[in-house]
Parts: C-alpha cells; structure tokens; sequence
C-alpha cells in the first residue's frame, strides 16, 4: 500500500512538472517614472522560457516512466535516476526564473495621446514557477523516499535443487522439494 502511494503522489508531482509550462510565470508591468503601471501583461512559462520548459517535460515525463517503473521493479535504481532528474528541473527552473527576460530595462512606450514616454519594465513570478518547483520537490522527496524503501524479493532459493522459485511457493516446480512453514515465511536473502 506504502508503494502505490509514493507512486501516485511522485506521479502527481510529475504530472505538475510537466503541466507548469503552460502556467502564468511571469507577470509584466510597464511603468513610467514615478508613476502607475501603464500597461501589464502576462507571460506563460513556454512563452518566455521555451528552450527551458521543454526540458522541464522531458524531465516530467522521464520521472513519469521511472515511477511505473520503480512500481514495477523491485530496485530502487528508478527511484535515484528521478531524484537525480528532479534535482535538474529544480535548477532549470530557478536558473529560466531568476532571469525574466528584460526586468529593470528602461524603453519608450507609446501612451494615448501619441507621445512617448520612458517607462521600465517590472517582473513578477506567478503561480506557474511555484508550480514547477512544487511539482519537482513532490518528485524529488518520492524518489528518495522510494529509493530507502526496502524491496520485497520475488524470488528465493531452493535449498534442495538451488533453483529459484517464487517467495510465495510451497514447493519447488523444478525438484518437487515442499518448503516448510519456517521456509515459506521467512524472508530470503535478496541477494
């Protein structure tokens, strides 16, 4: 039950990752000397940082597929590999973040009376950036919390024929060899 949950909440945080792209990221306001904001506007994060948000959902989807995979698999190698990969996508969205395109720049901007005046341009983070970052911190701490649980092994030896059988089997398909209750219940060695 603990493995389906770490699942479903790191396939969550992957599904956030991947959708935070087309997310506001950005809100921009042109403002003249001293004055009100004459002209926002608002910026999504595949809009401004395009190169970056294509590899956030490459990323998302990688720690997707290594999700079912950990799921799957009784190794905790999936779990490392998208611990690893939401450590990159947290760089790659505080890295595209931390420098909105033009913040502070001084420009000209028409105003309604067809005259110019100097304005500067101010930039906000929206909700997409935190959405990223939520998204790859849920995937961050599933994987390391998937990579410290203990896996359960499949399969165990037969100490009659040294074959290996299911861990759920009574008695071995290969030498007819019928496991003892000590045998059946306890756990083999995963090596």
């Amino acid at each position: 039950m603990a493995r389906l949950l770490v699942s479903v909440l790191w396939l969550a945080g992957a599904v956030a990752l991947a959708l935070s792209p087309f997310a506001t990221w950005y809100g921009i306001d042109f403002v003249p000397s001293g004055g009100e904001p004459l002209q926002s506007t608002t910026e999504t994060g595949i809009d401004a940082e395009t190169a970056a948000c294509i590899g956030i959902m490459v990323i998302a989807l990688a720690a997707a597929g290594l999700a079912a995979t950990r799921y799957v698999v009784a190794s905790s190698a999936p779990a490392i590999a998208a611990a690893m990969l939401a450590l990159a996508a947290i760089v790659v969205v505080i890295a595209a973040a931390s420098s909105p395109a033009g913040e502070g720049e001084i420009g000209t901007l028409a105003d309604p009376r067809q005259s110019f005046i100097d304005v500067r341009k101010e930039v906000d983070t929206r909700a997409g950036v935190w959405v990223a970052l939520g998204g790859a911190g849920i995937v961050l701490v599933m994987g390391v919390v998937a990579a410290l649980m203990p896996t359960a092994p499949r399969r165990k030896q037969c100490p009659h024929c040294i074959s290996k059988v299911p861990v759920e089997a009574k008695v071995c398909k290969h030498c007819g060899h019928t496991f003892s209750l000590a045998e059946t219940s306890r756990r083999p060695n995963p090596l």
